[in-house]
């Protein structure tokens, strides 16, 4: 019990409670974002095995499908796929596209 007579104590207290509060803030954080991060994602997001090169909007496009196994659904999502290319690409004059890799 503190007295009038000792007011170190009340600032330990007063220290005591802001060092308490901020450290189970931080750890509460901590606990929240481990909870919140998808685990094994990767094995529930599924990619066509075939992809479609086409002509849109007068560029050469690559299509494939992307699926969600999950029953929940993504909310905001967005893709970003890079193609990287071994070899060459011919495109013949008939418009048909031959990959060879």
């Amino acid at each position: 019990m503190t007295t009038p007579e000792c007011p170190h104590a009340y600032v330990l207290v007063m220290i005591q409670a802001c060092v308490g509060t901020f450290i189970q803030a931080v750890v509460t954080g901590f606990v929240l974002a481990k909870l919140s991060r998808p685990k094994h994602r990767a094995d529930t997001i599924m990619f066509s095995r075939t992809a479609v090169v086409c002509k849109r909007d007068s560029e050469y496009q690559l299509l494939f499908r992307i699926a969600d196994m999950r029953r929940s659904h993504f909310i905001g999502a967005s893709v970003r796929a890079v193609l990287i290319k071994d070899r060459y690409i011919i495109i013949s004059l008939i418009g048909d596209v031959n990959i060879t890799l």
